[in-house]
């Protein structure tokens, strides 16, 4: 009752003290407050513990940033509205993370699925609406065309549908259902059932993100059992590298050229990116801008990337360079990566921890050209599924 709206009602919010907060949030708390409620007449404290313990490593790179920026923020003598926009991006992520957090508290790894359901059913929601706008057959003939075209042609309901940014996080649960070691037929099935969604919003750096993420994970089975901590170990390090990689190929123009050699169409990303490089330079003594910078300066016009991307960045490895600077950019990839890994390791162990390298791979592809690292449905998606399988898992004695 809580989850669904906080995934529908992606859109929309109140103003409170001249502040607007968005509905899903506020549904989001709700579900907070009912845990925490039920703590105090239910405690379980190892459980509690337990799953706390994991949440706060989720969660450390969104504590590391905002602690970064503040520094930042002070240097740069950033404005209100910036300082503003970059302690709430945070906060809202956190509260995702304590959501998934609290679901697998209250129901263990079936936490996952309610919340899957929760999601199918706010994705349903948005296509019924659709449906009673322009009709059952219009809407079934712009997915048709959607699919055939590899998203080139998107209607306005695809579009409508698209907007509502749930396919990463419901590509996240795909993840999960894939790599699941128990229930092999059903998680088949709802993986059967789970896919015409996912397609619905047809994200190329999600479907590109799933196969990689499940190829990493096919990866780590062959490898010998002592071999898998060392392979997601390295792995982390070798995405904190990848994106360094990735942000010096754009600062250097590389990027471009192979783009225009391959013909590639980056929907105008590539011109955007060429934009922003006026605003920071790749070099180790650039500092940073502090959170909030980005999504300020594009949503208030200060900052002219086209009429596509007027709302945001759709990089988010370049907003976390541009905001966290060269140090703060390590750090965060750090935590983010390599953190997570060796935490889920250590407290969850071998298996729980190649699992986390595989969501890892999920996100690093679908931060290389989207805005999904403060999205809200699929930061409590991956938290869910993170702690769900370190529920189911992790609890064992890890003698591998």
């Amino acid at each position: 009752m809580c989850t669904i709206p906080m995934y529908y009602l992606y859109d929309g919010w109140i103003t409170l003290g001249g502040f607007g907060l968005m509905y899903s949030y506020l549904a989001g708390i709700a579900f907070i407050f009912i845990c925490f409620w039920r703590f105090l007449i239910w405690p379980d404290v190892d459980r509690a513990a337990y799953i706390g313990k994991l949440a706060l490593i989720a969660a450390s790179p969104y504590l590391f940033s905002l602690l970064w920026s503040m520094g930042l923020w002070v240097f740069n003598l950033a404005e209100f509205r910036i300082i503003t926009r970059g302690l709430f991006f945070p906060v809202y992520q956190l509260i995702a993370i304590t959501v998934g957090a609290c679901a697998v508290y209250c129901f263990g790894h079936r936490g996952a699925y309610y919340m899957l359901a929760s999601l199918a059913a706010a994705i349903l929601l948005i296509a019924g609406g659709q449906i009673l706008q322009g009709g059952v057959r219009e809407f079934f003939y712009e997915y048709a065309v959607l699919i055939k075209s590899g998203s080139k042609l998107t209607g306005p309901m695809m579009k409508a549908v698209e907007k509502a940014s749930l396919i990463h996080g419901l590509g996240l649960f795909l993840l999960y259902l894939l790599l699941q070691k128990r229930h092999k037929a059903r998680n088949f099935f709802l993986a059967l059932c789970c896919l015409p969604l996912f397609l619905m919003g047809y994200k190329r750096s999600a479907i590109l993100a799933l196969f990689s993420s499940a190829a990493v994970a096919v990866i780590f089975m062959v490898f010998p059992k002592q071999w898998k901590r060392k392979a997601a170990s390295a792995l982390s390090v070798l995405l904190v590298a990848g994106g360094l990689i990735y942000l010096w190929l754009i600062f250097s123009g590389l990027l471009e050229t192979i783009s225009n050699f391959a013909n590639i169409d980056s929907m105008g990303r590539i011109e955007m990116y060429r934009v922003m490089k006026e605003y920071c330079r790749f070099s180790p003594a650039y500092l940073g801008r502090g959170m909030g910078f980005v999504s300020y300066m594009i949503g208030r016009g200060l900052i002219d990337v086209g009429y596509q991307f007027a709302g945001d960045i759709h990089n988010d490895m370049l907003r976390q360079y541009i905001e966290l600077g060269m140090a703060g950019f390590l750090l965060w990839g750090f935590f983010y990566f390599i953190y997570k890994v060796r935490g889920f390791l250590k407290y969850a162990g071998t298996d729980c921890a190649c699992f986390a390298a595989a969501c890892s791979v999920y996100c690093f592809v679908c931060y290389l050209t989207e805005n999904m690292y403060y999205r809200f449905s699929a930061n409590s998606a991956l938290a869910v599924v993170l702690l769900a399988y370190a529920a189911e898992y992790g609890r064992r004695k890890d003698t591998e």
